[in-house]
């Protein structure tokens, strides 16, 4: 997925605001900028932005350029790389756009990057608006094949089999039928998992898990039979240095709704994982199976 980002004017019109705020909200923007370099996604600005209102009653042109003081002096460039590098759009486009995600009605993956902003769909001050927007958007996929073009955007902390595709389409219904549920429990062991394992693994996994589930309200386990679980759950993946690492995947979340309105069917997929390994993408959790129940 590639989604492009706009800079909304008016979250830059900003006469006052504490410092503290001010040096927060202009570091978690420099942050979201190189997160859409690394996804080599692109911002783009309309100029009128120049000529919003900013601090000491000048426009936002006169803060940048002019303004000589040394307060600010190292978020004055970050705010200047932001802006300058983004690419121009004529005040029709930004109207159009902006009418759009505002709406959210935009043909395509958009969204607004703003400096101050009220809790909005859409609109990113900080990396977790961001992440928000990427799950906004694979709300819309059809097809497993579009699902994994989002995954890695959308869940960061998570390594997905090559081999994913193939139990996507065992699935009791389609993924598009599926997706509010699938993106609930990879968004929850994305979010909350490692920080979860980390604070009780001394206490063995099937506490992890307990922890886990009573936090996220998603059912989590492993399988009953270890013995059967290591002949069923054992995935094949691709060390740091190549090699091939059999591990078993037996943690797993229970998928056994839709969650959308109207349907009441129980259903029996399942999300295999693994906690992660420090040789294997860089200890990212292992996705290794979504779909039937193995």
């Amino acid at each position: 997925m590639i989604l492009e980002l706009f800079l909304e004017n008016s979250s830059f019109n900003v006469e006052l605001i504490d410092d503290s705020n001010f040096y927060d909200r202009i570091y978690e923007l420099e942050y979201v900028r190189e997160k859409i370099i690394e996804n080599k996604e692109k911002i783009y600005r309309n100029d009128q932005i120049y000529e919003m209102s900013f601090l000491n009653e000048k426009k936002l042109w006169e803060w940048l350029y002019n303004d000589n003081s040394s307060k600010y002096k190292d978020e004055r460039l970050i705010l200047r790389k932001l802006i300058d590098q983004a690419s121009s759009i004529s005040d029709e486009r930004y109207i159009d756009i902006i009418q759009n995600v505002k709406n959210l009605q935009a043909p395509t993956p958009q969204a607004l990057v703003c400096l101050i902003s009220d809790s909005v769909e859409l609109h990113i001050t900080n990396y977790n608006d961001l992440l928000k927007s990427y799950r906004f958007y694979i709300m819309r996929v059809r097809t497993p094949e579009e699902f994994l073009e989002f995954v890695q955007v959308c869940y960061p902390n998570l390594y997905f089999h090559p081999k994913l595709i193939e139990s996507l389409k065992t699935l009791s219904a389609p993924v598009n039928r599926y997706i509010i549920e699938i993106d609930r429990h990879l968004s929850a062991l994305n979010d909350e998992f490692n920080e979860i394992f980390a604070a009780y693994r001394r206490e063995g996994l099937n506490k992890v898990l307990e922890v886990f589930s009573s936090f996220s309200k998603i059912a989590c386990t492993l399988e009953g039979d270890s013995e059967s679980a290591r002949k069923r759950f054992t995935f094949d993946f691709e060390s740091n240095n190549g090699e091939t690492v059999r591990l078993k995947c037996e943690p797993h979340t229970k998928i056994d709704r839709t969650g959308l309105p109207g349907d009441s069917k129980f259903r029996f997929d399942r999300i295999y994982f693994h906690p992660g390994s420090d040789n294997i993408a860089d200890g990212k959790i292992l996705i290794a199976h979504i779909g039937k129940h193995l």
